[in-house]
């Protein structure tokens, strides 16, 4: 079903970004299968995820924080 699916954008996406303890606007677009500009209004929406904000374009989310969000409600 689509939890396989997802899981599967999800290890690849770690497997992309090894030992780095964040993910970039666009890991998280293609995760959750979205337009950068949505990735980016996510961003500024959720409380629950930690996000860096490096600059105006240059973020970086956290990742054990996203990657708990994503289990708890995307699986």
């Amino acid at each position: 079903g689509m939890s396989v699916a997802k899981k599967g954008v999800l290890c690849v996406a770690t497997a992309t970004n090894p030992g780095k303890p964040h993910y970039t606007v666009e890991q998280i677009a293609n995760i959750l299968n979205i337009s950068i500009r949505k990735a980016y209004y996510f961003c500024d929406e959720t409380a629950e995820i930690l996000v860096l904000r490096l600059g105006k374009r240059c973020i970086r989310i956290h990742k054990a924080s996203f990657d708990k969000w994503f289990n708890e409600n995307m699986l």
